[in-house]
């Protein structure tokens, strides 16, 4: 089974592996560094948007506890109402980005490479990804 992390400066993350819990630390909790232990991220739905702690069972359903249906509804309210929608396309660009150079990296020895600027790139060649 494949297990996932994340970790970043104020926080990580640990997918659950072989039916365990999903475990997460958080800067935020407010514990010392050199005394801190991991949650099970059940225990922490204070952290979550209230759309996703009130969600109904059949929004739960539509996949990854809630954020599939969410990010449809997202999208549609978005089209509906003429409005920015939370992840925009630059977001989804950036983030969907980030994994795929990760794997470009290690592919190539872990040679450190730059992101493209999604955002203010003129033509597709200023998105080029040049190794």
């Amino acid at each position: 089974m494949t297990g996932y992390q994340l970790q970043g400066t104020k926080g990580c993350f640990e997918s659950a592996r072989g039916g365990g819990q999903h475990l997460i630390w958080l800067d935020s909790m407010g514990e010392d560094v050199d005394h801190a232990h991991w949650r099970d991220l059940a225990e922490c739905s204070e952290y979550l948007p209230e759309r996703y702690r009130i969600a109904t069972d059949e929004q739960n359903k539509a996949g990854h506890g809630g954020g599939d249906f969410f990010l449809v509804q997202d999208f549609v309210d978005a089209i509906r109402e003429n409005k920015k929608p939370d992840i925009d396309i630059y977001q989804a660009c950036e983030w969907t980005a980030v994994g795929l150079l990760s794997e470009l990296s290690v592919m190539n020895g872990g040679k450190t490479i730059d992101v493209p600027d999604f955002r203010g790139a003129k033509t597709y060649k200023d998105q080029e990804i040049r190794l």
